[in-house]
């Protein structure tokens, strides 16, 4: 029973260490543009990553929108009421 006791005190005083909260102190010298030239810098990057990912599935034939959504249709299905799963 002791050591229960003195397991809960140790716990408590160890738990009461004060603890300094860090605060995010915001950067002054950050402009919106300094955010919309990091954002452009991103999507860069991604179109590039994206590029690489079409070059090595050249037998993919994906289309790309005009606002850059690249698609691929695997098969094309004709439209019916009956749904029904095929062998082929």
């Amino acid at each position: 029973m002791k050591m229960y006791v003195l397991v809960f005190l140790s716990l408590i005083l160890l738990s009461c260490s004060e603890h300094e909260e860090q605060v995010m102190v915001p950067d002054k010298d950050w402009t919106q543009e300094n955010s919309s030239d990091m954002n452009t810098t991103f999507v860069a990057e991604e179109e590039d990553e994206i590029d690489l990912f079409v070059k090595r599935h050249e037998d993919w034939k994906m289309t790309k929108t005009g606002t850059g959504l690249r698609h691929f249709i695997y098969k094309k299905q004709r439209h019916c009421k009956n749904w029904r799963i095929s062998d082929g």
